[in-house]
């Protein structure tokens, strides 16, 4: 509904699904089924989730999701797509919000079953406050891994040769 706001060429604002009122109420929600459509809104709400974590996703919003990864439609998610959004997400003050909403859905089960460290919440937490990095803090919850594994998962996702390095 936020990103539906828009302003009209006399300066008027048009908010035709009341993405004002989801401001003052901290709230990120759908406007249509169509949604569901597209499984790269998932990835893109975990990352406004994070961006901006003082808000919550609407209850109908997470019932899509879950829809959305039980009906196999977030299997067709584009590889760049997946590590474009996570980079965006881990640049946040808060990029553990990103992790936490796509494992609410089971979607993690799909994109990055048992990968990222166990305690990826409080990692990010402390790194927040010392690198703005996003391969750093990639690097970070990916660390204890073997190689062969960091190595897999970054050919999956096309991670960069830099972000790789980190992380092994």
């Amino acid at each position: 509904t936020i990103n539906a706001i828009a302003e009209d060429k006399n300066s008027k604002i048009v908010d035709p699904y009341h993405g004002q009122q989801d401001i003052k109420d901290k709230t990120l929600r759908h406007v249509s089924g169509a949604f569901i459509e597209d499984p790269v809104r998932l990835l893109r709400l975990a990352r406004f989730a994070a961006r901006f974590a003082d808000f919550s996703i609407h209850k109908d919003t997470q019932k899509l999701i879950i829809k959305m990864v039980q009906s196999g439609e977030s299997d067709n998610l584009v590889a760049e797509r997946v590590w474009s959004e996570m980079v965006k997400a881990l640049q946040s003050d808060a990029p553990w919000v990103f992790f936490d909403v796509i494992k609410s859905c089971g979607a993690n089960k799909i994109l990055w079953p048992d990968f990222f460290a166990e305690n990826y919440t409080a990692i990010l937490a402390r790194l927040v406050k010392v690198s703005s990095c996003p391969h750093t803090r990639f690097a970070a919850i990916v660390a204890g891994h073997a190689k062969s594994e960091i190595l897999n998962f970054a050919n999956k996702y096309r991670i960069p040769k830099d972000a790789l390095s980190l992380a092994l």
